[in-house]
């Protein structure tokens, strides 16, 4: 049976157990697993951007959907890319001297900050979103879209506590690890895209924020 859609995955794991007491525990461990995945997996896919106008003051909101962030570009002449330091580094940057143009953010409290207000500028955020669990409503996703195996069998596995000592665990088992490993494989290698990687200082000290006193030597 193909895994297209959420039915599709509920009925091939209630199948493959046989156990009409177990099936109301099976969207339980479905979501488990795409807890699991989304902890442990960058996918790739799930990664996108959005133009935004940012608002007078430090505090701006994230958008809708945000799970992590990956880049932010100002449209400045040439575009400006912002760089994530730690909250409490932020706080201390904050109507510093300078050009009144933000160089760094910090997400703190559900809310991205700014070192400088963001009035009258627009730029880009560059995020990963989060990803829609499955559900009679929502009856596909990514995961489940790259990933079927990984989502069969790791259902699979978290019947195990019910079942008891079944010997078709070792079988799910052999094939969910070298299926999560693959997966994790493809996403880390869509990431790189093939090319030699490069490091870059994360907070470079010729930043406009040139009193480096002010946070304990932590540009130099």
């Amino acid at each position: 049976m193909p895994l297209e859609n959420y039915h599709e995955l509920v009925d091939q794991v209630s199948l493959t157990l046989s156990r009409g007491n177990l099936t109301a525990q099976i969207p339980t461990w479905i979501a488990m697993v795409e807890k699991f995945l989304v902890r442990e997996i960058e996918l790739e896919d799930a990664e996108t951007f959005i133009d935004v106008e940012f608002v007078q003051g430090f505090e701006q909101s994230l958008p809708t959907g945000y799970l992590d962030m990956k880049h932010i570009t100002i449209n400045t002449e040439p575009p400006r890319n912002l760089k994530r330091i730690e909250w409490n580094l932020l706080t201390k940057l904050q109507g510093g001297t300078g050009p009144d143009l933000p160089m760094h953010y910090a997400i703190y409290a559900g809310k991205l900050w700014l070192d400088a207000t963001g009035e009258e500028l627009t730029g880009v955020y560059y995020y990963r979103g989060r990803i829609v669990p499955l559900s009679e409503d929502n009856p596909t996703n990514l995961l489940l879209a790259e990933a079927p195996d990984v989502m069969l069998y790791g259902t699979l596995l978290h019947s195990a506590a019910f079942i008891g000592d079944d010997e078709r665990i070792a079988t799910w088992t052999n094939y969910y690890t070298p299926a999560l490993a693959s997966f994790r494989n493809i996403q880390w290698n869509k990431k790189a895209g093939g090319g030699e990687l490069a490091i870059y200082n994360d907070v470079d000290k010729n930043d406009r924020h040139k009193d480096i006193t002010r946070l304990g030597g932590y540009f130099q």
